[in-house]
């Protein structure tokens, strides 16, 4: 005889149980009766039909029930009064059920037997610490307890009694006090009158018609005290009054004071919850309740016109809102209708619950990595909705925020393979996690249910590396193309490599530009010169790196795209017409698409840099917060050509501390011609590697024309490019973006050849760091 548990993997190759056959690996479940012995048969047959039988038994248990509890005192005015959800308890294995039995004061003896309500209230008499016992047992005598420590501060208790909850001005209402411990009472009726007595009984008559909240304040020998609180409705003698009573679920709801607002007190429920409504309570203009129609309102303008009533709320409230639930009634003589009465109902999502969470490792001797662990959930459920997904992750000892092996499931089992982290055989403990997600959004995961469930003691095995390799769909570009990088990087483990593993350095400065795009990057470059592009692979603790380089030429095409930039505050202005467009074109509008922030995904597809979020010349953007954004611009033609640039845009410099920054030439004038002039204004003076600066020119004719020609930028003195270059000024201006691909001393000269005294230049020094 093979003794296993329902769950059990048991591998035949041909398996016959009660009428049911497989192939291959057969898991016992339902369909098999634990606690019974069962005869399994092996048939095996060749091609001659010729047969052979093995026949064995296999005793299927039933594996140990799971007991859990908490508690709480929900009621202030009974601080001796403790629920207790036992709802936490469960059976692993799936469709059976289990029984409480509860010793609430620790004697030993059971006041609650083999009972099917998992959840139930006891009332303490006396003020103590008790061991309160919870005993869980399954259909087949399996058993197991648990024991929590339950701490009885205060046994002063009482409730205020009436038999009705309404009344009219001028009549009286009585009002009595329920309480074993209680020997003097304080009324304060809500109206601004009180009463103090040692008497259980008193009465009350209103003046006005409203709400009245009651607070009952009483004492005992010892003069501790407590409260309680209860809403009296009061309306005028010749109008019929509407009452609300409420259950939830069976039970008296407990009731949360302004939790929708001021006055406005409710019960909080789940859409799971059934409330029964009744209008018993409301009177007529005689005092009684016959002869009353009822008018009820619900949320999404349903009605009804019952005397009682149940409702299901279909949606959950927004933070903040609550649904609320009306009822007016009618004299059916006179036709006289009540005032609303209206009660408040905060519906919430009930998160997803399970059962038990199976961790099976594989069946071998030693636990050494790559090991595959099977991973199931069972009895998973939501209550008032439907499960979305199912996520899964493993981690580290001491390390429960580094999630490894992450993926999602549409269904509650899956496989997770564990792989070396640190140096070869080294033993890491890892512990699991699966986090339910249902369709509301709502999350529950394991660690909330069970704790820190069942761990492994994990060997590394042969630690290797990740292997890196990387292609690009071309190795020479020119400036404004786009190249894009592909990894070729694995696991040699078998592992997939997960999105944050790559990390890509485009210009070998040791700072990783992309560490979130993955296998696969789409890079521009802008400025010409050869770049060293790294890709560094960091998985399990280990991590390798390769490099290549990509040489970015120069280029004349046109158009070619150019702007500069005013800040003010967070909001920038940008001008876009300084970009160059082709003069041999009939048409030479040009096209502007503008990314105001490269590194942010503004159109949700997944690219960071290929955002159109304008295309106007000279549009103006309000950032979030001070920073430094890079900012694309592509101008396209009436051909489809294209010219692209990218800027860096700093908001934590004002204009006035960018000018700070600035090369401004002295005033450079022609001898014969002393008003003809050429000024050169740089901003900033002092440039970041791979940074830009704006270099602004004003040109001044001799008889105050506006200088209208070409203004030519060059470079004689170390690396940069000028975009657009040359420039046709317009009103006597010209402006180029220098890029520096480099640190150094950089001289650039800028010459304007149409001038009234001729050919006109002007030289600056600039430096980058």
């Amino acid at each position: 005889i093979v003794m296993v548990r329902d769950g059990d993997i048991i591998h035949p190759a041909i398996l016959s149980v009660s009428g049911y056959s497989a192939s291959g690996e057969y898991q016992l479940s339902r369909l098999i009766a634990r606690g019974r012995t069962h005869e399994i048969t092996l048939i095996v047959t060749d091609i001659t039909g010729a047969q052979d039988r093995l026949v064995k038994s296999i005793n299927v248990l039933s594996r140990l029930p799971i007991a859990n509890f908490t508690f709480d005192i929900p009621e202030q005015n009974h601080p001796n009064r403790v629920e207790f959800r036992a709802i936490d308890s469960y059976d692993p294995d799936e469709g059976d059920s289990i029984t409480y039995s509860w010793d609430f004061d620790g004697d030993g003896d059971f006041e609650i037997v083999d009972s099917n309500e998992a959840l139930v209230t006891y009332e303490y008499n006396k003020v103590g610490e008790y061991r309160t016992k919870l005993q869980i047992e399954d259909a087949f005598g399996k058993r197991d307890q648990i024991e929590k420590k339950v701490s009885i501060q205060s046994v002063l208790s009482a409730d205020i009694a009436s038999e009705v909850r309404a009344t009219r001005v001028g009549e009286s209402i009585n009002l009595s006090i329920d309480s074993p411990n209680a020997v003097a009472y304080l009324w304060e009726f809500g109206d601004g009158e009180t009463m103090s007595t040692e008497e259980i009984d008193t009465s009350h008559t209103y003046s006005e018609t409203g709400k009245f909240t009651v607070k009952l304040n009483f004492f005992d020998k010892d003069d501790n005290d407590n409260f309680d609180t209860r809403r009296i409705l009061v309306g005028a003698g010749d109008e019929p009054m509407a009452v609300i009573n409420y259950m939830v679920g069976g039970r008296q709801p407990r009731v949360v004071e302004n939790l929708c607002g001021e006055d406005q007190e409710g019960a909080v429920v789940t859409r799971a919850d059934l409330i029964r409504f009744d209008a018993k309570g409301s009177i007529n203009t005689d005092g009684s309740s016959r002869l009353l129609s009822y008018d009820w309102k619900f949320p999404g303008g349903e009605k009804n016109s019952s005397k009682e009533s149940t409702y299901k709320f279909d949606e959950i409230n927004r933070e903040g809102e609550c649904f609320s639930v009306s009822l007016v009634v009618r004299d059916q003589l006179t036709g006289k209708l009540s005032k609303a009465d209206e009660v408040y109902f905060k519906s919430i999502n009930e998160l997803p619950q399970i059962t038990d969470f199976i961790i099976t490792p594989p069946d071998a001797d030693d636990l050494v990595t790559p090991a595959k662990v099977k991973l199931k959930v069972v009895n998973a459920k939501d209550k008032d909705g439907t499960i979305k997904k199912y996520r899964w992750w493993y981690y580290r000892e001491g390390f429960e925020d580094e999630k490894l092996g992450v993926h999602s499931t549409a269904v509650p089992e899956t496989d997770i393979t564990i792989t070396s982290f640190g140096e070869a055989d080294i033993s890491n403990r890892y512990f699991f996690v699966v986090e339910i997600t249902d369709n509301d959004n709502g999350f529950y995961d394991s660690v909330e249910r069970f704790g820190e469930v069942s761990y492994l003691d994990v060997k590394n095995g042969p630690n290797l590396s990740p292997v890196v390799e990387f292609n690009m769909d071309k190795t020479t570009i020119s400036v404004g193309d786009s190249i894009t990088f592909i990894s070729r990087s694995y696991d040699p483990q078998g592992e997939d490599l997960p999105r944050d593993a790559f990390r890509w350095d485009f210009d070998d400065d040791g700072e990783f530009d992309d560490t979130s795009s993955g296998a696969q990057v789409n890079r521009q470059f802008n400025t010409p010169g050869e770049y060293e592009v790294r890709l560094k692979v960091v998985h399990r603790g280990l991590s390798s790196s390769v490099t290549k380089s990509v040489f970015v030429e120069a280029t004349n095409a046109l158009p070619q795209a150019a702007f500069t930039y005013l800040v003010e505050g967070n909001s920038v202005r940008f001008d876009g017409g300084h970009s160059r467009f082709d003069p041999d074109l009939d048409d030479t509008t040009l096209r502007f698409e503008w990314d105001f922030d490269i590194n942010e995904d503004a159109n949700g597809n997944g690219v960071k840099d290929d955002d159109i979020q304008s295309t106007e010349m000279t549009p103006e953007y309000t950032y979030p917060e001070k920073g430094v954004y890079k900012v694309r611009l592509k101008t396209k033609d009436m051909v489809g050509m294209e010219g692209i640039v990218v800027r860096d845009v700093d908001l934590s410099l004002t204009e006035a501390e960018r000018q700070k920054n600035a090369y401004q030439s002295l005033q450079v004038s022609a001898p014969k011609h002393a008003l003809t002039t050429l000024d050169i204004e740089v901003v900033p003076a002092k440039l970041e590697k791979g940074g830009s600066a704006d270099v602004n020119v004003r040109v001044l004719n001799a008889d105050g024309t506006p200088y209208v020609g070409q203004v030519f930028f060059e470079l004689l003195e170390g690396s940069g490019d000028f975009t657009p270059n040359p420039v046709i000024a317009e009103d006597s201006k010209a402006a180029s973006i220098f890029s520096a691909p480099d640190s150094g001393k950089v001289r650039i000269r800028v010459r304007a050849t149409d001038t009234l005294y001729g050919e006109l230049t002007e030289e600056a020094n600039l430096t980058v760091k």
